[in-house]
């Protein structure tokens, strides 16, 4: 899911296939309080639909370097990228 070479990704992940034809693009972590996005060029976070309560939510992200597309909790205040899929 992410890009060969090193245009947008700070360390190049070996093995892509990219079979999915989704390139994400590295933002960067959740937005930091003077509103830059931490290690841009390093990770890329996605919000996921999975609500587990009122304050927290699932997202997905990918770590550069890495082909494994990993899955975590969040607080829903926290500003990460969000990629809109038309059913």
């Amino acid at each position: 899911m992410t890009e060969t070479g090193l245009t947008h990704w700070t360390s190049t992940n070996t093995g892509v296939t990219n079979r999915s034809g989704f390139y994400a693009l590295p933002a960067g972590d959740f937005r930091s309080i003077v509103n830059l996005f931490l290690d841009a060029g390093s990770y890329a976070l996605f919000w996921s639909s999975s609500e587990l309560d009122t304050y927290y939510t699932t997202y997905r992200y990918i770590i550069g370097g890495n082909t494994k597309l990993w899955r975590s909790n969040m607080d829903k205040t926290i500003a990460i990228s969000l990629r809109c899929v038309q059913n």
